[in-house]
């Protein structure tokens, strides 16, 4: 080929490529999903015909769709007044993550400037700034979840070099900063134990290969195998640093005298310990033996709390292990450990009172006892657990008989077998809520392969009510909310209506109308 003829080949390609890279600029401002911050990677199908080209053409290009987007990031890097979009970030790094390119891509504003400080600190002998600008560094490089995603290897060798740094050290302001830089680190062990999904390491040709197998199977059976093979290889690893950290962090937090961190700290080493080990009767002891610690420091001579958002952690724990190791545990075996539980709770205001209400509704939905339907709501607080007891429920409404369904539904929905198709249909929601768990072990990965089996079961009934009729509809928004309203006038009708109400019969309506507000409002925040 001559050179005329060979600078034809090349500029073809080149426009060929820059076709493609428009094809994904116009998928990625354009789709519907543009806002969303993991933009669904479409087909190389879609994406040829978009750019105008055979899909063969596409494939001498690009591999897929996480190349396409590392080219696509470079063009916004060097063109002048372009950002890169968070979703564009996310494939980009998966690409330069596999190909094992240590490379972190559109790093938050600012981010240059706080590595150099960390850097600088490093070289330098002040404890204090080594520590505190390796946390600015962390919370900016974590602070969003696509940021975590990005960036948690980085995040995972700061907080390396900063406990390397202090491990001896006296310094009481400098080992807090490197207690909170620990909480991150920990996050982004979490982060990068669900597989490599683009975090590129040492097993991840042994992922693809793996993978490979299960690509004769359907495609949700396909990716669930890949996303378990990925966790298989990866989360020991992790839990194993997991273990590692929060043993420093007990250590630093004894020499602080910063007691209630310290027996956490223990639990989650011990913890993470048991799954390594596939070991439920340690991840048992290891909630005994926290609840215990906390409660000793609860009643002490100078008595110390654990925050609320740990004893929030452990009531789901609790109800995960007591559901998942239910084959395990003899009966009351965990009775005393739910009562300290309980009593961590400082009942001083409103919301921690509630709480300890919520946290008894689950303990009574965990042990078959008939809870109120506010009991439900009130579940629902504590993800997992809360979300298999609600499913469970659920299912079991659906067992009820013809004349029970009516009594308890109406016949607004339809005649009974629609109603049993809606709740089933209801309970698969919230079973898949907990098959979704990025753990392969421990109680979590247990309540998982339950709700697997019962999601199952589930629709093996909703194929049997169905038959050959449609599926009954779902209500829609506005017809929930004019039946909710409705209600709503019916009850301010009432107490309008009816004697004044004292004080106790007050409370107690305020006390059945709080979960159904934070119910409400979880909903409205999670949408937003």
């Amino acid at each position: 080929m001559d050179s005329t003829a060979r600078n034809s080949d090349i500029a073809r390609k080149r426009n060929t490529r820059e076709k493609i890279l428009d094809a994904a600029h116009a998928l990625v401002t354009n789709s519907s999903e543009a806002s969303s911050s993991f933009l669904t990677e479409p087909t190389r199908t879609a994406l040829a015909k978009q750019a105008g080209i055979h899909v063969q053409t596409f494939r001498k290009h690009f591999r897929d769709w996480a190349e396409v987007c590392a080219a696509l990031a470079e063009r916004y890097r060097i063109t002048p007044g372009m950002t890169t979009p968070d979703n564009v970030r996310h494939w980009a790094q998966e690409h330069y993550d596999r190909e094992g390119r240590d490379k972190i891509i559109a790093a938050p504003v600012g981010t240059d400037e706080l590595r150099n400080r960390f850097a600088a600190a490093t070289m330098a002998d002040d404890d204090t700034e080594l520590a505190e600008s390796g946390l600015v560094l962390v919370q900016t490089l974590s602070g969003r979840p696509v940021d975590m995603a990005m960036h948690a290897r980085e995040i995972i060798e700061c907080a390396k070099t900063v406990r390397a740094r202090l491990d001896a050290s006296s310094n009481h302001q400098a080992l807090n900063s490197a207690l909170q830089i620990n909480d991150v680190a920990v996050q982004a062990h979490r982060h990068l134990a669900k597989g490599p999904g683009g975090h590129g390491n040492s097993a991840s040709e042994r992922v693809r290969l793996l993978q490979q197998i299960s690509d004769d199977s359907d495609g949700d059976t396909a990716e669930q195998t890949r996303q378990m093979v990925d966790r298989a290889l990866h989360e020991p690893r992790h839990l194993q640093a997991i273990v590692r950290i929060k043993r420093w962090d007990q250590q630093i937090s004894e020499r602080l005298g910063l007691r209630v961190r310290a027996v956490l700290s223990k639990f989650h080493s011990a913890r993470a310990e048991a799954m390594i080990g596939n070991l439920p009767e340690d991840e048992i002891a290891a909630l005994r033996e926290v609840v215990l610690g906390l409660r000793r420091l609860q009643k002490g001579e100078h008595p110390e709390y654990a925050d609320t958002s740990d004893i929030v952690m452990l009531v789901a724990r609790l109800a995960g292990v007591s559901l998942a190791y239910a084959d395990q545990l003899k009966d009351g075996e965990l009775a005393e450990t739910r009562t300290d539980l309980l009593r961590l709770f400082r009942t001083n205001d409103h919301e921690n009172r509630q709480l300890k209400v919520d946290a008894q509704a689950l303990f009574k939905l965990v042990d078959g006892e008939p809870v109120e339907a506010t009991g439900l709501l009130r579940a629902l607080r504590f993800q997992g657990p809360g979300d298999y007891l609600i499913a469970r429920y659920l299912a079991d409404q659906a067992e009820l008989s013809d004349q029970d369904i009516v009594d308890r539904f109406g016949t607004s929905l339809g005649p009974p077998d629609h109603v049993r198709i809606l709740l089933l249909n209801r309970a698969c929601t919230c079973y898949e809520r907990v098959s979704t768990t990025s753990r392969v072990s421990g109680c979590a990965a247990r309540l998982a392969g339950m709700s697997q089996a019962d999601i199952s079961a589930a629709r093996a009934k909703i194929r049997n009510l169905s038959g050959d009729t449609d599926l009954p509809t779902t209500p829609t928004g506005e017809q929930t909310i004019e039946h909710l309203l409705r209600n709503i006038n019916d009850l301010v009708h009432r107490a309008v209506l009816g004697n004044v109400m004292d004080k106790r019969q007050v409370g107690t309506l305020v006390n059945a109308l709080d979960p159904i507000r934070t119910f409400l409002m979880g909903r409205a925040i999670h949408r937003l």
